[in-house]
């Protein structure tokens, strides 16, 4: 057994790993200016399919569409309800609020509103899902809430994407989807 001869200071107290400010400052500048991985392509593996997760606080709806994967925030801008509760499942054309029936396209545009004539007229996007940056690295899924943020690529390096470009490609099956 290796045993210190000498004592090294604590460099962090107790509190930076307890009080709620030093976690939020963490959220705020380690977390939320970052990449997320949120899945990889073989969860998604027909268009319309979708995967909903939540990261750092926000629900949200991964959904692969002939053009692309996007990431919308998981709430209807209806009545603010979530847009589903399931994990995962497939929306072909349009994703279909499990409430009011409200449905929104691949760039999250509103394009039925049930019983419209209720409601003044809305401008194209005016009621539009909110989208997250989503970009793939390999089949890796990587989104970002942060608007300002590089590209994935830069912010995680040329090492760790030539990796990932490597290991998750279509010919390698995942085991745990």
């Amino acid at each position: 057994m290796f045993v210190h001869t000498t004592h090294l200071p604590q460099r962090l107290k107790v509190e930076h790993f307890t009080d709620p400010k030093f976690a939020q400052r963490e959220v705020e500048e380690l977390f939320l200016p970052g990449w997320h991985c949120v899945g990889v392509l073989a969860e998604l593996p027909n268009v319309g399919d979708y995967l909903t997760h939540e990261v750092l606080g926000r629900p949200l709806i991964v959904w692969r569409t002939d053009d692309g994967v996007h990431t919308f925030l998981n709430v209807c801008t209806h009545r603010f309800s979530t847009l589903t509760d399931k994990p995962r499942g497939c929306f072909q054309k349009h994703i279909k609020c499990q409430y009011h029936g409200w449905e929104y396209d691949c760039q999250g545009n509103t394009c039925k509103i049930p019983d419209a004539q209720s409601f003044r007229p809305l401008k194209k996007g005016e009621l539009g899902l909110r989208e997250y940056r989503t970009e793939l690295v390999g089949q890796m899924i990587f989104l970002t809430l942060n608007e300002e943020a590089p590209d994935v690529r830069t912010f995680l390096g040329p090492t760790i994407v030539e990796l990932l470009e490597r290991w998750f490609t279509p010919q390698r099956r995942l085991t745990l989807v």
